[in-house]
């Protein structure tokens, strides 16, 4: 008998107990309905009470009703679908910390939906990484431009350092919990919505990049007015500041080869011919016309005759036959001249001289080959050999008067050509029928 008043008792429970949630249930039905409405502090408030009291309900009733529990489910759901207005009406953080509720009452922690603003954000993010590192790789590229050469200068140092400054502040933005925070307060700061914050850091980013790479696509002018400077140092009798110019030069842009050029000269002029040549290589590689020449001067001073005829064949028959084109011809011809003298081919050397001192004069531009000795002093040589003394006379003549003392070559030349003028002054006589060199 004990027994049967218990389990009647318990369903007497039981009964109350759903009753008790049947009338929770309908009060979260009102608030739910409120706020569907107007979601506002009041309404928010009223709803996630009423959920909270719901579920104490629920939690007391031994075995709620199914119809019940279903219509729990259902509000809920209504609930569900009032996030983004429940978070557009309060923050939800701020009461979480003030009020404190269990973590199991998930109505509280309802997760903030992703604003059609932000719903792009992980490719805003993925797209700032990739211009930080495309930035990064050109900092070192930049960077190293300016530093393989010795001291970068005063212009050099600052853009190395400010671009790596630029470059580690706006990566430390993005790639660092510090960094972000400070980025982020400056963007809150200025008044920036915070659904464009990953948009503003990638166009950030990108403006770096723009940056950097504008500024890389300049190393070739800025080569180019480093080599100039080379140029004035070298006029100036500053060589090895000169050397030092050309080179950055060589090193902001690869391709520099009026850099090449220069560099191959000076070092011609020390005597340091395997510098030279590998220097004057890099320029005639770059297809630079007064390399060939200059290049095939040290193979001729090293006594290198068929490394000269190749490298002042291959640069003839790339060039166009025009007035302008006139005196480099004139030159490679002379130092062509000078192969063939080295190679005793003196019929040959006498021609394609004659044909330098053509171009020479019917040149418009009076530029240095327009006014060189050394294919006079050149034919002297040849016609000398070949025994045409009249020829051999008038260039010699021409040699002495032209030559350029300062030219160590030049001058060795005069003074044979001197002596040959001397013997024939002491008595000397001769005829030939030789055409006279003008």
């Amino acid at each position: 008998m004990e027994q049967g008043d218990t389990i009647e008792h318990l369903e007497e429970r039981n009964i109350v107990a759903n009753m008790d949630l049947a009338t929770a249930l309908q009060e979260y039905a009102q608030t739910i309905a409120a706020l569907e409405k107007r979601a506002d502090v009041s309404t928010v408030l009223a709803v996630l009470r009423a959920r909270d009291q719901a579920e104490s309900a629920r939690a007391a009733t031994a075995s709620p009703a199914t119809d019940l529990l279903i219509q729990l489910i259902t509000l809920d759901e209504r609930l569900l679908d009032q996030t983004k207005l429940i978070h557009a009406a309060v923050d939800l953080a701020s009461w979480q910390q003030s009020l404190n509720p269990p973590e199991t009452a998930w109505w509280w922690f309802l997760a903030k939906p992703i604003d059609v603003r932000d719903r792009y954000d992980w490719l805003w993010s993925a797209l700032n990484v990739t211009a930080l590192t495309a930035s990064a790789s050109i900092v070192v590229d930049i960077c190293g431009r300016f530093l393989t050469a010795g001291a970068p200068g005063v212009f050099g140092s600052f853009a190395v350092i400010s671009q790596g400054v630029l470059t580690l502040a706006t990566a430390g933005g993005v790639l660092t919990d510090s960094g972000r925070q400070l980025i982020e307060q400056m963007l809150d700061n200025s008044g920036i919505g915070r659904h464009w914050w990953q948009e503003t850091k990638l166009g950030l980013s990108l403006a770096l990049l723009a940056a950097l790479t504008g500024f890389h696509a300049a190393l070739p002018w800025l080569s180019e007015q480093t080599a100039m400077q080379g140029q004035t140092l070298a006029a100036e009798g500053n060589f090895r500041a000169a050397e030092a110019a050309y080179q950055r030069a060589t090193n902001l842009d690869t391709s520099n080869a009026q850099a090449y050029h220069g560099l191959g000269q000076l070092y011609a002029d020390w005597n340091r011919d395997n510098d030279a040549q590998e220097q004057l290589l890099l320029a005639v590689k770059e297809g630079y016309l007064p390399a060939f020449n200059s290049l095939a001067t040290v193979y001729l001073e090293n006594a290198e005759s068929s490394d000269a005829v190749e490298i002042l064949t291959a640069a003839l028959n790339s060039i166009d036959d025009t007035p302008e084109t006139q005196p480099v011809r004139a030159e490679l011809l002379s130092s062509l001249g000078w192969a063939r003298i080295q190679q005793e081919r003196y019929v040959e050397a006498e021609s394609v001289l004659k044909e330098s001192i053509t171009l020479q004069q019917d040149s418009s531009s009076q530029s240095i080959a327009a006014t060189s000795a050394q294919p006079y002093c050149l034919l002297f040589q040849a016609a000398q050999q070949l025994a045409e003394t009249s020829t051999a006379v008038q260039a010699a003549e021409t040699c002495t008067s032209r030559a350029n003392t300062l030219n160590a070559q030049e001058d060795r030349w005069a003074h044979e050509a001197r002596e040959y003028l001397r013997g024939r002054a002491e008595g000397d006589t001769y005829t030939d029928d030789a055409s006279p060199v003008e």
